[in-house]
């Protein structure tokens, strides 16, 4: 399990959506009172025993409301974003954030040609394991729907909630796959749109020569190929090569950027706190 690229991608995910939102107004639909309601119905249906649920607001990825969490995972002092990231089982926690960010891409595009917006009525529901308060990994179905959107249409806080389904078999192997439902129903037009989206995109994944030479560069953006050649005993053709492929691999990951070369890429990084 290579956890320093999991941590990359949770940074990814929280540098994306502080992209993609920091345009983002305040919440006009629904109002706070109606958000109330909503909360209050959810609660009458017996969340207690199998289900907890809360409210993140985007622009921020805080959490601003939250209901029988603490019955489920253990956290100190207050719930955050991070604790369902470090909850998640570390071999499906990048496939989650990648659905969650294809996602996020693809509801904010159909919501903009969307009339008469309900919530809880468009939502995405996706199957992970996650470690509750008992140590153990459980299977959790994951719904999440827009609950609030700003006079342009854009989503600005997030309905999530979770139901305990089975104990995860440890060496199971399952396929993470998100769908996007319509008043209950799988919307198979978007769901067929959506996974094609979501199929184009593809994580970076380096090979731990590939990694070196980005450590290296980060270390000192000014060195050659020649120079990293003589630093890792390679021959100079071979760092090209192999910089040659960290590029494909860094367009195809992030699409809205335009990269050069490497230490384009590595430029990207450090903005992203990598």
């Amino acid at each position: 399990m290579n956890y320093l690229h999991l941590a990359k991608s949770v940074i990814g995910f929280y540098f994306f959506m502080n992209r993609q939102t920091k345009n983002y107004g305040e919440p006009v639909d629904l109002s706070e009172e109606e958000c109330s309601k909503v909360f209050d119905s959810l609660k009458a249906e017996g969340f207690s025993k199998y289900r907890f649920f809360f409210v993140i607001d985007i622009r921020t990825m805080k959490i601003t409301f939250s209901y029988n969490i603490e019955k489920f995972i253990a956290f100190k002092n207050t719930f955050t974003t991070d604790d369902t990231f470090r909850v998640t089982h570390p071999d499906y926690l990048l496939s989650n954030i990648q659905w969650a960010e294809s996602t996020f891409r693809y509801v904010t595009t159909v919501l903009k040609f969307t009339e008469g917006f309900k919530p809880l009525q468009q939502y995405y529901r996706i199957q992970v394991p996650m470690k509750l308060i008992d140590g153990n990994y459980h299977w959790m179905l994951t719904e999440c729907s827009p609950l609030q959107l700003d006079k342009d249409k854009n989503i600005i806080t997030a309905l999530l909630t979770y139901t305990v389904l089975r104990p995860f078999v440890k060496g199971e192997k399952v396929t993470v796959i998100g769908a996007l439902y319509d008043e209950n129903f799988e919307n198979v037009d978007l769901n067929q749109a959506f996974r094609k989206t979501y199929f184009v995109r593809k994580p970076l994944v380096l090979t731990p020569e590939q990694n070196k030479i980005i450590d290296l560069l980060i270390e000192d953006p000014t060195r050659t190929n020649g120079d990293i050649a003589e630093l890792l005993q390679k021959k100079k053709n071979t760092i090209d090569v192999q910089n040659k492929q960290i590029l494909e691999r860094a367009r195809l990951s992030f699409q809205n950027e335009t990269f050069e070369n490497v230490r384009d890429i590595v430029e990207f990084m450090k903005s992203m706190n990598f």
